[in-house]
């Protein structure tokens, strides 16, 4: 808390001239309503467990208008507001008797505070890279849950299912790690690739369009 106070203390009271966005670097601001803007940004949390339990589609970019600006009339938002509405009950009924999981859940949203758009818009929408901190928590709450459902029986067979279960998902990621790495060859690869995996993104079409004027 006091990190983020600080971080906000020396944006505020920068003497340069603020860096000012619009809807082509953040297409919430293509929406004029503040709260709209803000029941998007939580509802994409619902993107962005997606994003971090199945790990694809993968996108560079998600400009304008990949992700809509539609507020309450999502089902992303009732999901992720559900989600937190959970996040906190289970944080104060369990502070005491399960520090781990109410870790995972605290280090999650307090890291993701800078970068959800949720208290405040900032020059993206929505990136993957966002989630590279989160994640840390994300982990360790699924670690925590795989425990408790796999923790049962004797010590050999909850050794037995946890490996099984971690050979599957480090086999199942790996693939999808190694094949989304070829589309990091190069500029021109990762550009043409992103179109199938954002097809509403106007910056991705455009990085696209440019490698194709200038195909030789």
């Amino acid at each position: 808390i006091v990190w983020l106070v600080w971080h906000q203390a020396v944006i505020m009271s920068a003497e340069g001239a603020r860096v000012e966005y619009d809807y082509r670097h953040n297409a919430l601001l293509s929406n004029d309503s503040w709260i709209t803007q803000r029941a998007t940004a939580l509802g994409m949390q619902t993107l962005y467990w997606i994003k971090a339990l199945v790990g694809y589609p993968l996108s560079y970019n998600y400009s304008f208008i990949q992700i809509p600006v539609d507020g309450f009339a999502s089902i992303n938002f009732w999901i992720a507001l559900i989600g937190l509405a959970a996040s906190i009950y289970v944080v104060m009924k369990y502070f005491r008797t399960q520090p781990v999981l109410v870790f995972g859940i605290c280090f999650y949203w307090i890291s993701f505070a800078m970068t959800s758009n949720i208290f405040f818009s900032i020059g993206d929408i929505f990136a993957e890279r966002f989630l590279f901190a989160p994640s840390v928590g994300f982990v360790l709450i699924i670690a925590w849950l795989m425990n408790c459902f796999l923790n049962k029986g004797n010590a050999g067979n909850y050794t037995n299912s946890a490996n099984n279960v971690i050979y599957a998902i480090c086999l199942i990621y790996s693939g999808l790690t190694i094949n989304r790495a070829g589309d990091w060859k190069d500029q021109n690869t990762l550009f043409l690739a992103d179109v199938d995996h954002a097809q509403q993104s106007a910056r991705v079409h455009t990085n696209a369009g440019t490698i194709y004027r200038d195909w030789e």
